[in-house]
């Protein structure tokens, strides 16, 4: 499965985790949506020890984030080199 970010210009690319895009590219993200293994691991790494701000859909296979929400978890993600 994957994480699909779609940018402002409609453009989008299909990643999965770790992802490998650069960070000066989130703000242009229009949203992101979300399923499978990656939306698994979305649920795990945002529940770790603290309180959760990110709202997560109840009985959902597929999310979709808008703005600052898909932006924010998209920073949370980005592996750095």
């Amino acid at each position: 499965m994957a994480l699909y970010i779609i940018y402002e210009n409609d453009q989008w690319e299909e990643a999965h985790l770790p992802i490998k895009i650069r960070k000066e590219g989130i703000p242009g993200v229009k949203y992101i949506q979300v399923d499978g293994d990656e939306l698994d691991e979305i649920r795990y790494r945002f529940s770790q020890g603290q309180q959760c701000t990110i709202p997560f859909p109840t009985g959902r296979r597929e999310v979709r984030w808008y703005g600052d929400i898909a932006k924010t978890i998209l920073g949370n993600l980005v592996k750095e080199d």
